[in-house]
């Protein structure tokens, strides 16, 4: 295998491009002291300076003067806390280390006798699976100390999740004692935790635990009948679910200061899905298939005579029965479609159902009609209805369109708000009529081991009386299985991403001619204004106003790169026609190459998603390519093995990010993507030093299958490095991405160091690691989007001037 590079003029390298580190639009920071203090001023929303304010940060109170002003000494790291006064509601804070430079800012809302209230909500919990059996190492959640287990998990974000007079949780497990023989049959995932863990509820003050979704059954009867009575052992509030199909549907209402604030909430993961995928009755069983999975294909006898419906016994596949069943399902009584499916799981105990429907409970299924009149009358009852929705396409940038109809059917019924989630990643949000709607809140504590699950939020709504007045996005990554505050670039990019997919104006959904998920275009309804984003204090605050479109000029010297060095979106196209060739626009989809100290987690860590461990592989604090910390690998000449590191979980990529529905079938309005790894590196001593990459195809398109991860390709690449900090870019090609007719949809990338031949040790330091998405600016659409990168591959210099978004 070869790469085909460019080496500019004087630059060495036989596999990669090395540039002088000035190119790449930065220059060299001597690190700053170990420590540092910030000074906080904290005043109310008037202005005016708040005196005796209290500001309860890392373990440490302190006390406001006259001025409103306390100095916070001795970080060494980054901080979460709260500052509240009397009169005031809290607000959480998080402080940096570039907080240093300036004062900070805090200003705390007047509670306004009782008038003004804080609601926060979050995405998906759950406390078992990798939290009890981790794949190395110590349980985080040991079996025999559930409750303190649990507790630790949450111990980083639970100041900061406190500070809110009302708070909810989706519950996306059961909580029980039941054991895996217990579980549903053929369910592909199954979520259980101890009751112990609900203590981590209770040390993050939940006042309404939600558990409308598609986990709550995964016990069947039993596992919800336990999980009901362990939330009920700790007193907690509850809705979604329920043993019968009626007490599932039921509201939460309940009183915040003086106000009736109701809650419903709903799922539209109900299993039919699955049911639909099973093999058809005239699909051959395959030679290899596991013995695990057989029963798909066998033919079992099942028959049932009920009042209106008979089906004669005969061997039939579990496709089959679903499809009669389901096809006579709307036509049949309460009554007898709870016999029919009855007698038909007795035989096939594999078709699924999660709901609470059939004449079994379940989790709260969203039906429009009924969702709708429900709505409409917990309006009446009370001041401020809030409906949370469990839906839409897993690990998807784009709400589904299902979604979106059925929240804005909320809004119209009668909802304040809408609260979504499912999808594990966050999505986009949007106003409606008024009314705000965010489409998913990602993950809030959860195991899960892909990239694009790490990054999340929890969501902060400050209200007077009925009416919103300030939604502010609060920025976590969930880091070794821990949600953790996170400040300055990691907060920014989870708060330019969700922004930025709330300008997309797409709709996820299933596209006929693959069955794959893609997000489709779709013109804005004229109730729906997409949002303003304001970057303050590490966290975003959403408005109903779009944000002011600017000018951008960026010069771009022929056969170079430019730093796009703008904080907010700007034009993915940049301004330029279709016809224009050889101008790319770039984004980092990994994003945590800067090896600086970004989370609140009250240690000093440097290497947040990297496989770090022990001296011959560890992040430092040194004189960096950028800011203060590095990556640094070494290896003695005794040594008779590499060593290597890599993030912890593999970057996924996409051909194709949006596209539109033609009478020919789904078009993309994207080009196709080409990627590069770039990195600053040095090296001491003398040795080998290259970049590995192992590419897979992840399928998890199938709901009866097991997610399947084929290795398609493994490369590596050497890589030349000197005493100084070099500039490297290593040419993913296409050639790397395939085998025969495999394309590969993730990878994971090393850095790989061998022992050196003789003398010195050896060491490697790496710094300011990208992995660039780069598309052809002018075939990209209109939209705007968190880009950090222009190239120019033409043989003339340009200068570019397109539209940007300030934050």
């Amino acid at each position: 295998m070869s790469v085909r590079v460019s080496v500019l003029p004087g630059v060495l390298g036989r596999w990669m491009i090395l540039l002088p580190w000035a190119l790449a639009g930065c220059t060299y920071q001597p690190p700053p002291d170990p420590s540092f203090a910030v000074e906080v001023k904290i005043k109310g929303d008037d202005g005016q300076a708040i005196g005796a304010a209290q500001l309860n940060i890392d373990g440490r109170s302190y006390v406001t003067d006259a001025l409103g002003l306390v100095t916070v000494e001795g970080l060494n790291g980054p901080v979460a806390g709260i500052a509240s006064a009397s009169g005031y509601l809290s607000e959480p804070v998080m402080l940096g280390w570039e907080d240093a430079a300036k004062p900070v800012e805090v200003r705390l809302f007047d509670r306004k006798n009782g008038r003004r209230w804080v609601l926060h909500a979050t995405g998906d919990a759950m406390f078992g699976r990798r939290f009890e059996e981790p794949v190395s190492g110590p349980p985080l959640i040991p079996a025999g100390d559930a409750s303190r287990g649990a507790k630790k998990v949450v111990s980083r974000i639970r100041e900061v999740y406190r500070a809110a007079d009302f708070r909810t949780l989706n519950l996306e497990t059961t909580v029980s004692t039941l054991g895996p023989e217990d579980a549903y049959f053929g369910k592909r995932f199954i979520l259980n935790s101890r009751p112990g863990t609900l203590a981590a509820l209770q040390d993050l003050e939940v006042d309404a635990v939600l558990l409308a979704n598609n986990h709550t059954r995964d016990y069947k009867e039993e596992g919800l009948r336990q999980t009901l009575d362990a939330l009920d052992a700790y007193a907690f509030k509850h809705l979604g679910a329920s043993v019968n199909a009626t007490d599932a549907y039921k509201p939460l209402i309940t009183a915040v200061n003086d106000l009736q604030v109701g809650l419903l909430t709903y799922t539209s993961v109900t299993g039919s899905f699955v049911n639909n995928s099973y093999p058809a009755a005239d699909l051959p069983m395959p030679a290899d298939l596991p013995p695990e999975e057989v029963w798909q294909y066998e033919q079992r006898v099942w028959s049932f005579a009920g009042e209106t419906w008979d089906v004669p016994a005969k061997p039939r596949r579990i496709r089959t029965v679903w499809g009669m069943f389901a096809s006579r399902e709307s036509g049949l009584s309460e009554e007898e479609t709870a016999a029919a499916w009855a007698s038909l799981v007795k035989v096939y105990p594999e078709m699924q159902d999660w709901v609470a429907r059939r004449g079994h409970g379940g989790a709260a299924m969203w039906r429009s009609s009924e969702a709708r009149a429900a709505i409409a009358k917990l309006k009446q009852q009370t001041d401020v209805v809030i409906v949370q929705l469990h839906s839409g396409f897993q690990y998807q940038e784009a709400g589904s369109e299902s979604l979106q109809r059925n929240a804005r059917t909320a809004i119209d019924a009668g909802a304040d708000i809408v609260i979504c989630h499912h999808p594990h990643v966050l999505q986009g949000v949007e106003w409606y009529k008024g009314k705000f709607i965010a489409y998913s809140l990602g993950n809030f504590v959860f195991d899960q081991d892909f990239l694009a699950t790490f990054s999340t939020a929890f969501l902060r709504v400050v209200w007077e009386d009925d009416r919103p007045i300030q939604v502010r996005l609060i920025p976590v990554e969930i880091i070794d299985y821990q949600p953790t505050p996170v400040v300055g670039k990691a907060a920014q990019r989870t708060a330019l991403r969700v922004w930025e997919m709330s300008m997309m104006g797409a709709g996820a959904a299933r596209d006929p001619d693959d069955n794959g998920v893609k997000a489709f275009v779709g013109e804005q309804d004229a109730d729906t204004r997409r949002p303003g984003f304001v970057l303050d204090r590490h966290t975003a605050v959403i408005t109903p106003v779009e944000n002011a479109q600017t000018r951008l000029q960026r010069g771009v010297a022929a056969g170079q790169r430019a730093a796009m060095a703008h904080e907010g979106l700007v034009s993915a196209n940049l301004g330029l026609a279709k016809t224009d060739a050889d101008i790319y626009i770039g984004r980092d989809i990994f994003g945590w190459g800067d090896f600086e100290d970004l989370a609140a987690d009250r240690a000093i860590d440097q290497g947040t998603h990297w496989r770090t461990s022990g001296r011959y592989k560890q992040t430092v604090v040194g004189d960096a390519a950028q800011g203060r910390g590095m990556l640094q690998l070494s290896r003695r000449p005794d040594h008779s093995v590499f060593t290597l590191i890599r993030p912890v979980a593999r970057i996924p990529f996409r051909s194709h990010r949006l596209f539109e529905r033609t009478p020919d079938g789904a078009v993309s309005l994207d080009p196709p993507p080409s990627y590069s790894l770039e990195f600053s590196a040095r090296l001491q001593g003398s040795a080998v030093a290259s970049t590995r990459f192992d590419i897979y195809e992840f399928d998890d398109t199938n709901p009866t299958e097991d997610p399947e991860s084929v290795l398609v390709n493994s490369v590596s690449l050497p890589f030349e490095a000197g005493a100084d900090w070099q500039r490297v870019v290593v040419p993913i090609t296409e050639e790397m991405l395939s085998s025969g007719q495999v394309t590969g949809n993730m990878l994971n990338f090393y850095f790989v160091l061998d022992p050196p031949p003789s003398g010195r040790t050896a060491v490697l330091e790496i710094d300011a690691v990208e992995f660039i998405e780069w598309r052809l600016a002018g075939q990209m659409p209109e939209r705007f989007g968190a880009y950090q990168w222009i190239r120019n591959d033409s043989a003339t210099d340009l200068q570019l001037d397109f539209s940007a978004l300030v934050p």
